[in-house]
């Protein structure tokens, strides 16, 4: 049997409390992406939506965890079950997805070492910006440190 965590969910309107007060646009954007690196997608009663479950945005991700996300709107319970046996004592993890480290930084706040799914993204400049073959070739060659120092600061500028 999987290892589970229940916990009843109040799909009330939070709206209603938060209505009268009006916010800085700056804290509104932090508090928004509070709510986002701490809540959970949810369809609820047929209607898709996201909610903070208590408890459950302490839960450490691992990309190796394997869990699931169950909504019961009969019973107004929502629960991570583990397919994995968990030994007493032992730490019990979410799984947000695979994600690369940006998405992991900008979504929830930090990063995992050894991260499989990361990636980098490069850009390049248009092609009237990027020098021509000979100017690398020439860079390349060059073993003097002042040279190449010169031109990372001309590229800066």
């Amino acid at each position: 049997m999987p290892n589970s965590i229940n916990l009843t969910v109040n799909p009330a309107p939070y709206t209603l409390v938060c209505a009268p007060y009006t916010m800085h646009p700056v804290s509104q954007l932090i508090n928004y992406s509070c709510v986002l690196s701490r809540s959970f997608s949810l369809n609820i009663n047929g209607a898709e939506t996201t909610a903070m479950i208590p408890l459950c945005d302490m839960l450490d991700h691992s990309p190796k965890a394997k869990v699931e996300w169950r909504m019961d709107d009969a019973s107004k319970t929502f629960s991570i079950l583990s397919h994995e046996n968990i030994p007493a004592g032992g730490a019990v993890y979410n799984n947000y997805g695979e994600m690369g480290n940006e998405e992991l930084l900008l979504g929830y706040g930090f990063v995992l070492e050894s991260n499989q799914a990361d990636t980098l993204h490069v850009q390049l400049g248009d092609s009237d910006t990027l020098p021509d073959n000979e100017q690398v070739d020439e860079y390349l060659q060059s073993d003097d440190e002042d040279e190449h120092e010169a031109r990372c600061r001309e590229d800066r500028e």
